[in-house]
């Protein structure tokens, strides 16, 4: 890690799917990391991670929402607080399941709108990395306020319809539900109808990250979407 990057980090949610991915890279690079956990918590901690329920000593605080279960007393708005937002697009190594609009037993895939519109795909371990390594290593003039885009593959959900077809040796139908029906059922259930909503927003484009920029960790060569279904799905 260089002099100038952070060293030390509390993450909330580092016993999770994601986050815990992301303790573990950190671990990895040498950095010092604290898991904000909650006094009862009996999750597994990430190793060479340890768990703490207050914030001491910490150059970097990730998930800043969850600040005030970790004893914070004053937030400050993000417009005074240095900030690093990540852009990934959707999960790639959990989302192509039949809740989302992926069968694969029944080789359908449902989406919302025409089907033509670009989205990014991104495997967690891949995002991980990147979240790390760019964390301990640029310099902070260039993480603050920054948006950080990593991205595995871009495809539509028509061009997705094709590549289940040659990974599986079998034709996918694609089913598709107009934007208004879709947005009618997310006024109508709220929360309940949150497939509805993602997908709504990736026919809208925004779920592809813009300009990636993966050539900020050196030989980083994250997974694309043929490659996330034969490690994550067959």
């Amino acid at each position: 890690m260089s002099a100038a990057t952070f060293t030390s980090f509390a993450v909330a949610g580092g016993t999770g799917g994601l986050g815990h991915l992301i303790a573990s890279e950190l671990v990895a690079v040498g950095a010092k990391v604290a898991v904000l956990t909650r006094p009862d918590s009996n999750s597994k901690l990430p190793p060479g991670a340890e768990a703490r329920q207050a914030l001491k000593r910490l150059s970097l605080f990730l998930l800043p929402a969850a600040a005030k279960k970790a004893g914070v007393k004053l937030f400050v708005p993000s417009y005074r607080l240095a900030y690093t937002l990540y852009f990934t697009g959707f999960f790639s190594d959990i989302i192509f399941t039949p809740h989302i609009g992926f069968d694969i037993a029944k080789k359908s895939i449902s989406f919302v709108g025409e089907g033509h519109t670009p989205v990014s795909f991104t495997t967690r371990p891949d995002i991980a990395r990147f979240t790390a390594y760019t964390l301990t290593h640029l310099p902070l003039e260039q993480l603050s306020n920054a948006t950080l885009g990593v991205e595995g593959d871009r495809q539509s959900f028509r061009e997705l319809v094709k590549i289940f077809g040659e990974v599986y040796g079998e034709s996918f139908t694609a089913n598709s539900r107009s934007i208004e029906d879709a947005e009618k059922k997310v006024e109508r259930e709220g929360l309940a109808a949150f497939v509805d909503f993602l997908l709504i927003s990736a026919e809208k484009g925004l779920a592809h990250v813009g300009e990636p920029q993966n050539q900020l960790v050196p030989g980083f060569k994250p997974l694309n979407v043929p490659e996330a279904l034969k490690k994550y799905f067959l």
